[in-house]
């Protein structure tokens, strides 16, 4: 049985925060007389995903991901109901890293975040 939430083919551990946000994609454009235009031709989502606490084996394939700068499967909890998405990491994640201790051999990082968007 596959986890709930995974980022491509590896699980990850229930978050602790999580929300799913629509933003408009289009071009803005100012006409002769200073007014704004704003053409909308999509709508795209954002997923926000934070961890009070994280292991470093469940790090270390997202920053894989991150440092590629590809898309990837997202697969997500939503309303009850088990989603999928392609995306892409859009945050920095490197710069969040906060270690607080070693156990059983692993790293554990305090409030990890992930903003993810579709594709």
């Amino acid at each position: 049985m596959s986890s709930l939430w995974m980022i491509a083919t590896n699980d990850l551990p229930d978050p602790g925060a999580f929300s799913v946000t629509e933003f408009a994609i289009g071009t803005n454009q100012r006409l002769a007389n200073m007014r704004l235009v704003t053409d909308i031709v999509g709508y795209k989502k954002r997923f926000e995903i934070s961890w009070p606490t994280i292991t470093w084996n469940y790090i270390d394939p997202i920053m894989d991901l991150y440092l590629a700068s590809s898309f990837f499967t997202f697969t997500y909890q939503d309303e009850g109901a088990t989603k999928t998405a392609t995306v892409m990491i859009t945050n920095s994640p490197e710069k969040l890293l906060l270690w607080i201790e070693a156990a059983a051999n692993d790293w554990v990082y305090k409030d990890f975040a992930l903003t993810m968007e579709e594709q």
